[in-house]
């Protein structure tokens, strides 16, 4: 068995502005020497690494089933993890503000420490009324938070963000289908390409 690296770009359409909107995705396929072997056989002697030419649906069902099932969950990954990313910049999640700042100082390493001359912009006449005071480090605190929050998760793998937003914002995607094309890993062709 040998893995094999998959690529998946695909346009969703244009924009109000003009600007073209594409996902774009990476995994793998594990596959059988066996399996291999018949890929560059079939290469070798179509001419043609293209998958309906070489009609492998028909005569290999079952690889094309492996291959098939490679693009489908990449591409969903992908485009699941772009309409979660517009969730998040759009603000199109509601949830607990106070429990997922409190989730992250727990679990994820946020923490906050209001210094007045941190902020030399507001004068000393906000830190001597309590309730001004108090809103005006709660207002802060928010806005550490929410810039933290973006770099956070900017970091996280596909898996990690897509469970973030999941359990802790309640971002909710359904996609009912998405659109791909069946290939074969660019490792296979070039084998093909360049026999030993």
């Amino acid at each position: 068995m040998a893995e094999f690296k998959i690529e998946y770009v695909q346009s969703l359409g244009i924009t109000h502005d003009g600007c073209e909107v594409t996902v774009e995705g990476e995994s793998s396929v594990e596959l059988t020497d066996e399996e291999v072997k018949v890929l560059v056989d079939l290469i070798c002697e179509k001419g043609t690494a293209d998958v309906k030419k070489l009609k492998l649906k028909k005569n290999h069902p079952a690889l094309y089933k492996k291959l098939d099932k490679a693009y489908h969950d990449m591409a969903y990954k992908a485009e699941e993890n772009h309409w979660l990313w517009e969730g998040y910049h759009n603000h199109y999640y509601e949830y607990d503000d106070d429990e997922l700042m409190d989730y992250c100082k727990r679990e994820c390493g946020f923490t906050f420490e209001f210094k007045p001359e941190d902020y030399p912009e507001y004068s000393s006449s906000f830190y001597e009324i309590p309730e001004v005071y108090e809103r005006l480090v709660s207002d802060i605190e928010w806005r550490s938070f929410s810039n933290w929050l973006y770099e956070y998760i900017r970091r996280l793998s596909d898996d990690e963000f897509r469970d973030f937003l999941c359990n802790h914002m309640n971002a909710d995607v359904e996609i009912d289908e998405v659109n791909y094309e069946v290939c074969i890993p660019q490792a296979i062709i070039d084998m093909a390409k360049n026999p030993s």
